[in-house]
């Protein structure tokens, strides 16, 4: 019992047991499909294995049982994003509506520099604008299909290194175009 001042004396409630994590995940992945299942334990791994190469790596925007995952530059309105998308696997750099220029005119100048692009990741790069959209893109696909429900371990692999390999290449070679851009 306790007592405060003059009041009326009460019970105290103290705590003596409380769910641990282990009954946390297990109702939270019971409420989860198998592909938002695939998709954690992807993002785990992925985070994991960038953070040993990158220990200050942190993802803007993750909810791991979804098949994305984000990272902002710098406070700018440039979004790095890792996503799976109708069998594909793609990193892409989003260009959105606060940019310092405007999404379209910016892509397009990043456009002319596509074959500086190419030489420096070893990989051709899609555009993506839209007018009347807020938001531009340069894709970068990897070159299998690949689906989370049916990935095998080794192919798992092999995406998560290509990832760690082009991830840096990319988000590099576009902020130095971006730059002499702004």
């Amino acid at each position: 019992m306790i007592k405060i001042g003059d009041s009326t004396p009460t019970i105290e409630f103290v705590v003596v047991a409380k769910p641990d994590e282990w009954e946390k995940k297990v109702r939270i992945e019971s409420n989860i499909s198998s592909r938002q299942l695939k998709y954690n334990s992807f993002w785990k791994e992925f985070v994991d294995r960038y953070k040993q190469i990158y220990p200050d790596f942190k993802p803007s925007s993750w909810l791991p049982n979804i098949g994305s995952i984000t990272m902002v530059h710098g406070g700018t309105d440039l979004r790095y994003l890792l996503r799976f998308s109708h069998s594909s696997f793609l990193m892409t750099l989003g260009i959105g509506v606060n940019s310092r220029i405007d999404p379209n005119e910016l892509l397009d100048k990043i456009i002319l520099k596509k074959d500086y692009i190419v030489d420096k990741l070893g990989a051709e790069v899609e555009f993506d604008k839209k007018e009347g959209v807020i938001s531009t893109k340069v894709n970068l696909y990897y070159n299998k299909d690949v689906d989370i429900l049916t990935i095998s371990d080794q192919e798992r692999d092999l995406l998560i290194d290509w990832i760690i390999e082009l991830m840096p290449k990319f988000e590099k070679t576009l902020q130095t175009i971006i730059n002499e851009i702004e």
